[in-house]
């Protein structure tokens, strides 16, 4: 049976459809119910990533489409920055949105989406100079503040970039993302009440505006943090 799956993982490799995709996933869960070895549960996990990175491909072609329509919204462009990151095609970003920001030097959002792509590649040092640019055309761009923090964090500055976040998210009470960082880089520092508070707020955001499921995710997080809180030995 370890060679028909061996086959089966190949075909949907070279064919990349539904069906040999299909096959694999059967196969594999038929053999892994009657018990585990190290080698199904790796074929398991790699057709599943196989399939992520097909479906990621299908999703830049979405984006691009939506692009088409719509050139200049943003929030495409950040998503297919991510994706491009996820894909290991940063640089492909970085240099799409380089020729995007030496045709529009004067505009902001070229600016924050070429920064992106540098945060996404993990160079702190150049995406801090493009938001150092772009908070020149516009000093209170939540946006671009929110990035400054995500690079003070990258440094180490964790102080700097709790407050950089939350000076952002004052900017625009519409959106919260910049709490959700404040929220992560918390609990990764193990300041539980701290990221407990991030939550709380969150989820009064969530319900202010009756996002359900915004609020139940809120909710679902802090539900853990709290349980977490209570195992802690006290110190």
């Amino acid at each position: 049976m370890g060679t028909d799956i061996a086959a089966l993982v190949t075909a949907y490799e070279v064919r990349q459809d539904d069906d040999s995709f299909q096959r694999a996933i059967e196969a594999l869960d038929s053999e892994l119910a009657k018990g585990e070895n190290a080698q199904l549960l790796r074929d398991r996990g790699y057709i599943l990533f196989s399939r992520a990175r097909v479906t990621m491909r299908e999703a830049l072609g979405w984006y691009r489409r939506s692009l088409v329509l719509e050139p200049d919204a943003e929030k495409t462009h950040l998503q297919l920055i991510v994706a491009l990151a996820a894909l290991g095609d940063v640089e492909d970003a970085i240099s799409t949105y380089k020729e995007r920001l030496a045709a529009r030097p004067n505009d902001v959002s070229s600016h924050r989406l070429l920064a992106e792509a540098y945060l996404r590649a993990g160079d702190l040092a150049r995406a801090n100079v493009i938001v150092a640019a772009g908070l020149t055309l516009a000093p209170d761009h939540p946006g671009l503040i929110e990035q400054s923090g995500t690079v003070q964090a990258g440094l180490g500055m964790v102080d700097e970039a709790l407050a950089t976040w939350r000076q952002a998210a004052s900017l625009d009470p519409n959106t919260i993302s910049a709490l959700f960082s404040r929220a992560f880089l918390l609990e990764r520092l193990g300041r539980i009440p701290d990221a407990i508070s991030e939550w709380e707020a969150i989820l009064a955001w969530s319900r202010e505006r009756s996002y359900e499921l915004d609020s139940e995710w809120a909710s679902n997080e802090l539900e853990r943090l709290r349980s977490r809180l209570s195992e802690t030995p006290p110190t």
